[in-house]
C-alpha cells in the first residue's frame, strides 16, 4: 500500500498595517502563537494582514467589538488593539485564541463549539483527547446568540459558560432579563 501525503500549503506571512513602531514584537508573538496553535488545524493558504490600531476609536469602528475585547477577525484582517492597551494583556493569548478562530475557519463548526476551541487554544498547545460531552440543542442555540451579537452582559455570560464548560465545572444560569434602573 502507497500512501500518498500532500504538503501543507506553504505559509504567508501577513502584511503589517497601522503602528509600525510596534511591528517588531507583534510579529514575534505571532510567530510564536502561530506555532503553538499547530495542532488546532491547518493554516489556510490565502493572503492575509494584521492591522495594529493607533486608537482605540478607530479598532472599535473597524470592528464594531466591545471595549474588552484585544482582536478580532474582519474578513482576512486582523485587527488588533492599540499598542499601548495590547502590552496590559496577555497578547500570547490573545493571538493564540485568535489565530485559532483563523485555523478553524473552513471546519463546520457551530459559534460556540468553534469559540469554545479558541478559548482553550488560550493556555494548551493540543485540543483535549475528548471535549466535554456537547450542550443540548437549545442550549447551543442560546450560546450562539449571545456570541452572535447579543448584549454584553450575555456575551460575558457566554463566555463565562464556555470556560467553565472546558474546565468541567458547573455552569452559570444564564442572565435574566435586564432590570429597569430603580427610581432613585
Amino acid at each position: 500500500m502507497i500512501v500518498l501525503v500532500a504538503p501543507a500549503p506553504p505559509f504567508t506571512p501577513p502584511v503589517f498595517e497601522g503602528d509600525l513602531d510596534a511591528q517588531v514584537p507583534i510579529e514575534e508573538a505571532l510567530r510564536a502563537a502561530l506555532a503553538a496553535t499547530r495542532a488546532h488545524g491547518a493554516w489556510p493558504a490565502a493572503p492575509w494582514r494584521v492591522h495594529l490600531h493607533t486608537e482605540a476609536g478607530s479598532f472599535a469602528r473597524a470592528t464594531g467589538a466591545p471595549t474588552g475585547r484585544s482582536a478580532q477577525w474582519v474578513g482576512d484582517v486582523l485587527h488588533l488593539r492599540p499598542w499601548e492597551q495590547l502590552k496590559r494583556r496577555d497578547l500570547g493569548a490573545v493571538l493564540r485564541h485568535e489565530l485559532t478562530h483563523r485555523r478553524l475557519a473552513g471546519l463546520d463548526l457551530g459559534r460556540w463549539e468553534e469559540e469554545a476551541r479558541c478559548l482553550w487554544a488560550e493556555s494548551h498547545r493540543r485540543p483535549p483527547q475528548a471535549w466535554p460531552p456537547a450542550p443540548t440543542f437549545a442550549q447551543q442555540a442560546r450560546l450562539n446568540r449571545a456570541l452572535a451579537g447579543g448584549t454584553t452582559r450575555e456575551q460575558a455570560w457566554a463566555y463565562r459558560w464556555l470556560r467553565a464548560w472546558l474546565r468541567r465545572e458547573p455552569l452559570p444560569a444564564p442572565p435574566g432579563p435586564a432590570q429597569p434602573p430603580r427610581p432613585g
